[in-house]
């Protein structure tokens, strides 16, 4: 799943105003993907608590309906920032526990 730390949301934003070669539309994610189960478990581990037990698809879809959680919960976006990485952007937490952490 796509993320980004809100320190880097901001800062993406100021220089994609400041910077003329910030042009067109900006996918604002941090660089690498992860799964929900990764995120759990780093939020866990932050948070200094155990990760619950994963949740079923078929329990979101029995809860939420199916089209619901095929859109919300349980799609696979494949998104990068292949605009910020050609203009050499530096994510301040490229990786999601420093962003927890923060």
């Amino acid at each position: 799943m796509p993320w980004v730390a809100l320190d880097d949301v901001i800062e993406i934003m100021h220089r994609s105003l400041s910077d003329n070669r910030c042009t067109g539309a900006i996918k604002v994610v941090a660089p690498g993907r992860i799964t929900n189960a990764e995120f759990t478990k780093e939020l866990a581990s932050t948070l200094h608590r155990p990760a619950i037990i994963p949740i079923p698809a078929v329990a979101l879809k029995l809860a939420l309906g199916k089209q619901m959680a095929d859109e919300t919960l349980l799609v696979d976006l494949d998104v990068a920032p292949a605009k910020l990485e050609s203009l050499s952007y530096p994510f301040r937490f490229p990786k999601i526990g420093g962003a927890l952490a923060s």
